[in-house]
């Protein structure tokens, strides 16, 4: 059998799976954000045990996965990744106020919900927009997707962060996951819109 020669693009991403792939980018930089400079911005803000942030938040991970594997398979993927996203913004608007532990470890609940649901919804809808031969291709592809959300987000923002401090590059962080609900319900909407004509021919 002779070898099959992938172009670049081909590499990187499956084709077909362009609408999750850049949803996936856009939250790979809000996850890694969060991931990587919460303590800094929890040294910022004056409050200590920051650590505790990722103890709740990986507890609330698990919870929130079963929940999530449901209601994907009864509605799809899109009835997750929306939900998902919002519960991630809330988090993300707690982080900007918290002044205390207890607030911050409440943004942390929010983060691990949002966070639970959207990984594995992202990753089961680019699985589900191929073919099954191509499952293993669709499956990089989203890996490939959050590593250069993630490197790209930590770069920039930690850039960022070094000019306007950390809780300040939050704001930007949140304007990602707004880009990311809006871009969401635009594509989604148009999907619906070519899909009904199509039915109604049939």
């Amino acid at each position: 059998m002779p070898a099959v020669h992938l172009s670049f693009r081909n590499r990187l991403y499956e084709s077909g799976t362009g609408v999750p792939a850049i949803l996936t980018i856009l939250f790979g930089a809000a996850y890694g954000s969060v991931n990587t400079f919460i303590a800094m911005m929890a040294a910022e803000a004056g409050i200590s045990s920051a650590g505790l942030f990722f103890i709740v938040g990986t507890v609330f991970i698990f919870l929130s996965r079963p929940f999530g594997g449901r209601l994907l398979d009864r509605y799809g993927a899109f009835a997750v990744v929306i939900p998902g996203a919002l519960l991630y913004c809330v988090a993300l608007a707690l982080i900007l106020a918290a002044g205390s532990l207890p607030m911050l470890l409440t943004a942390s609940v929010f983060y691990g919900l949002g966070a639970g649901l959207l990984l594995p919804a992202l990753m089961t809808w680019m699985l589900n927009v191929v073919r099954a031969d191509r499952r293993s291709a669709a499956s990089a592809t989203f890996y490939n997707m959050l590593d250069i959300g993630t490197s790209t987000g930590i770069v920039v923002l930690g850039s960022l962060a070094d000019t306007v401090g950390y809780i300040t590059m939050y704001r930007y962080v949140l304007a990602i996951m707004a880009a990311f609900v809006l871009f969401g319900l635009l594509t989604h909407r148009l999907s619906r819109q070519v899909r009904q004509p199509e039915e109604a021919e049939e």
